[in-house]
């Protein structure tokens, strides 16, 4: 069933009758979305860079978390990764974990830059396939194809650092949010908050007893990679080792592992696991508000039962934020880094300059050009017309010249006349004297 473009992306009661003024509303600057830039959009961002992108996640996390060869392969990129970054070696193992939990984003670039190159004729072809002919003619779809061609083509650089980008609120919800050590947990979870502090604090000066020469200002303090890995590890010891008090704040993680738990229950019964549901169980009591991950083969770890759901989950949370963020940045990163192309221009019907068109608008305008000019109602009402026939004078010498009374132009003369003066203004060496 073709679509018709007035009826979807037109305000609503706009129907047959705003279609006349549909090259107003495309001269007006605001880009028109055509159905099939939307069915572009979908496929691009929310297929391949959402769903594709959670889909490869869940693979690679659980790879890596719940295999032995993952488990040594992480190790490995995680020990480059702290030689690279210049940070302490506990935040360059979470970022670099996070990272590499967030592969499938990466891995979908690749096509989604192929479908990038190839929008135009993708949109084109599925608008007609949509609206049928009136692809080829309605305004409105012609100029949005317009401007597609002349947008700036997205690019390896816009699209690779649009997700680079759309990290920073992700990492920044992880430690703002997320997990039991997020600044979400301790604001709402005073005794871990107090705790959290002490062991700090504690570490700190055990740091700095054996780190006499260690700079003690703030300044010191925030680049000495040293003593925030030090601190980072005392916290993590004690939420480690307290992790029933550690479960009792706000976070993102605690309702995500709720819900895990019960799912994995649930799918227990239905497979007749007694083991998983009573190691699920077990979990619940003693790991509240956290998934409990460890070496491969432990058994003081959640199931499968409850980790795939969880990794399916969180996965959906943060690989959509992420693919949200990459589709917002690309809009922004295509003009700075994208190539560019020539402003297309506006569909909008210009006047004809040659003097045809003007001698036709007038000769199907007679009521326009019958009204005199205050020199031509001057002349009528001195030298009155008169019929052809009596403007003719006997003439029996051959010698005189004839005597022709002026007479008020006509509709028909001053046409003519209207356009050899276009005419002759645009012929300037043509002679403009009147024998």
């Amino acid at each position: 069933m073709k679509k018709d473009i007035s009826q979807t992306d037109l305000p609503s009661g706009a129907g047959e009758q705003a279609q006349p003024a549909m090259p107003t509303g495309v001269a007006s600057g605001k880009h028109i979305r055509t159905e099939g830039e939307k069915k572009f959009d979908r496929l691009t961002y929310s297929t391949v860079g959402y769903v594709i992108n959670a889909l490869l996640s869940v693979v690679a996390v659980y790879a890596i978390e719940r295999t032995h060869r993952g488990q040594q392969w992480m190790e490995r990129f995680v020990a480059k990764a702290q030689g690279v970054l210049p940070l302490d070696r506990r935040t360059s193992k979470m970022l670099a974990t996070k990272s590499f939990f967030l592969t499938g984003g990466f891995a979908v670039l690749l096509p989604m830059k192929w479908l990038e190159d190839a929008k135009v004729r993708l949109v084109k072809k599925w608008d007609h396939a949509i609206y049928g002919e009136k692809a080829e003619t309605d305004p409105q779809i012609v100029q949005s194809h317009r401007e597609l061609e002349a947008a700036p083509k997205q690019t390896w650089a816009s699209i690779f650092s649009s997700r680079v980008l759309a990290l920073v609120p992700f990492y920044a919800t992880v430690g703002l949010l997320w997990d039991r050590t997020s600044l979400l947990s301790r604001a709402t979870n005073p005794a871990l908050k107090e705790n959290l502090a002490r062991v700090s604090s504690e570490a700190q000066e055990a740091y700095f007893a054996s780190n006499p020469e260690a700079g003690r200002g703030w300044f010191d303090r925030l680049r000495n990679n040293s003593l925030r890995e030090a601190r980072g590890e005392a916290i993590d010891h004690y939420v480690s080792q307290h992790a029933k008090e550690a479960g009792k704040g706000t976070y993102f993680d605690r309702p995500i592992a709720w819900v895990s738990r019960k799912i994995g229950t649930l799918a227990s019964h239905i497979t007749g696991d007694t083991v998983a549901r009573t190691r699920i169980a077990e979990m619940e009591k003693n790991y509240p508000g956290m998934v409990k991950h460890d070496a491969h083969g432990s058994l003081n770890q959640d199931p499968n039962h409850s980790v795939v759901p969880y990794y399916f989950i969180s996965e959906s949370i943060t690989s959509g934020m992420v693919a949200w963020g990459v589709y917002a940045l690309t809009r922004v990163m295509a003009p700075i880094a994208g190539k560019k192309h020539a402003k297309p221009e506006a569909t909008t019907v210009v006047a004809s300059a040659s003097p045809e068109p003007v001698v036709a608008a007038r000769a199907t305008a007679p009521e326009e050009a019958s009204v005199p000019t205050k020199k031509e109602a001057k002349e009528t009402a001195e030298h009155p017309p008169t019929h052809p026939a009596n403007n003719v004078e006997r003439n029996d010498n051959p010698t005189k010249k004839p005597h022709h009374t002026p007479h008020a132009p006509t509709p028909d003369s001053r046409v003519h006349v209207a356009g050899l003066e276009h005419q002759q203004a645009h012929e300037p060496q043509a002679s403009t004297h009147v024998h």
